[in-house]
């Protein structure tokens, strides 16, 4: 949640177990998500191009197996699926997961699933970069 604080300074507001917690705006960089999706093979390049025009950092895509409520199509046998992970920033996910769902979505079973995952930290091992600095 962001909220203005004494000075105007955008701030973004968590709790933790001392309490709620507000960071000023230049650390709001720190907070980013994994988006993790399980797609057809067929989605992979136009989404990967889709995500290319946003700007985003990087992305990687794996070639996976397994099924879902359909079952591999009611057999229980595992059909093939991509995973594409991307990290973003907090404040960039709507536009992201919004790219990737007029991307992907058919409105057919078997479209796939897209997870959303909290980020501690990333660190470049290279440079040893922390944050937002070793992925963008």
């Amino acid at each position: 949640m962001l909220w203005f604080g004494r000075h105007n300074d955008v701030c973004r507001h968590t709790f933790n177990e001392d309490g709620p917690q507000a960071y000023p705006a230049e650390r709001l960089f720190l907070f980013m998500k994994k988006i993790e999706c399980y797609i057809r093979e067929s989605d992979v390049q136009p989404l990967v191009d889709a995500l290319a025009k946003t700007g985003i950092g990087g992305i990687s895509v794996y070639p996976v197996q397994g099924f879902g409520r359909q079952m591999g199509k009611g057999q229980g046998k595992l059909m093939p699926k991509m995973k594409v992970e991307v990290f973003t920033l907090d404040i960039e996910i709507d536009h992201v997961l919004g790219t990737i769902l007029e991307v992907t979505r058919k409105g057919n079973m078997g479209d796939g699933k897209i997870a959303i995952l909290p980020v501690d930290d990333v660190i470049r091992i290279r440079t040893g970069e922390k944050g937002a600095k070793a992925v963008f």
